[in-house]
């Protein structure tokens, strides 16, 4: 297993620690503009390894990433104080656009995992740009929101995290849609009223915003979620997985590119299943679809209008 990724600041640098320490890759290749940043990440990952696993990890240049079974993208900008969301999507549209052509020229069988923000449209605009089937072109975000949302609910239920199934679809931002009508805990489903709903959600919005307010960003739960779905590919799991997958008529929608529930399989998203959901989850899923598609809309048209 070969992934390569682009983008090896602090949170690509965490995704292949993470990625190496669970053993899922026999080689990784870090990508950066900042190429003494991704030989010193390589170099003292390597040093990491040296007792744990026997992965060969090196820096490198798009013509190393020939060959990648997976390639993780967390390159571009964040997002500034002030900064809207769409301004955002706009300058990381150029670095991603960037990004899928590499990828298109050098490792045109690979799978890739975007993370880059505003990561659904960044997702879409990966798919576009590469030209690869979109069962190949997946969004990390919905394992990181359930991830937190289960933490949530366990500390509300006075229970273990790790005995809780809990989702969330939808946006990978302001409209996410906690899915409470499947939370089970130890295997029996737990109902919740709409009330409970709303204060779920609104915990579950700030929970990010926290993080970020006291250290500036958010890193080893992207990083583990994310290697989640490099181990459910890598080892053929068949796991549903929450995750961003560009849409041609699943939920009634197309282009765009939203969280939804995965299967994900050594070919990538082998199935996307298709959830009845309570009509409160349903009206802020739709929502979240509306947004994103606009989103989509606009950094195409920003995309065609420069030289």
């Amino acid at each position: 297993m070969k992934i390569s990724i682009i983008g090896a600041g602090r949170l690509g640098g965490l995704f292949a620690y993470t990625i190496a320490s669970r053993g899922l890759a026999d080689e990784i290749i870090l990508l950066d503009v900042m190429k003494d940043l991704a030989e010193g990440q390589a170099m003292d990952m390597q040093h990491a390894m040296a007792h744990r696993s026997g992965a060969k990890i090196a820096a490198g240049e798009y013509a190393d990433i020939a060959g990648s079974d997976m390639v993780i993208v967390p390159a571009g900008k964040p997002r500034q104080p002030g900064q809207t969301r769409l301004d955002l999507a706009k300058e990381n549209a150029k670095i991603v656009s960037s990004v899928a052509e590499g990828i298109r020229k050098n490792a045109p069988e690979a799978i890739v995992i975007t993370v880059t923000n505003p990561m659904d449209v960044m997702n879409w605009l990966m798919w576009k740009k590469t030209g690869f089937p979109r069962e190949r072109v997946i969004g990390s975000g919905g394992q990181l929101d359930s991830a937190r949302l289960r933490t949530i609910l366990a500390k509300r239920l006075g229970a273990s995290a790790g005995g809780l199934e809990a989702f969330v679809l939808g946006e990978h931002g302001e409209t996410q849609t906690p899915v409470l009508s499947r939370v089970t805990v130890s295997g029996a489903r737990k109902k919740f009223s709409e009330k409970e709903w709303m204060e779920v959600r609104e915990e579950l919005r700030q929970t990010a915003i926290r993080i970020i307010e006291k250290k500036k960003a958010t890193e080893f739960a992207p990083a583990a979620c994310t290697a989640d779905m490099v181990e459910a590919i890598a080892k053929d799991r068949k796991t549903v997985i929450p995750c961003s997958a560009v849409l041609e008529g699943e939920y009634g929608l197309s282009g765009l590119s939203i969280g939804v529930p995965c299967v994900l399989g050594r070919r990538g998203i082998e199935k996307i299943d298709e959830w009845k959901l309570e009509p409160h989850e349903e009206k802020l899923f739709r929502e979240g679809a509306e947004t994103l598609k606009k989103f989509c809309e606009d950094v195409e048209k920003t995309l065609a209008a420069q030289p």
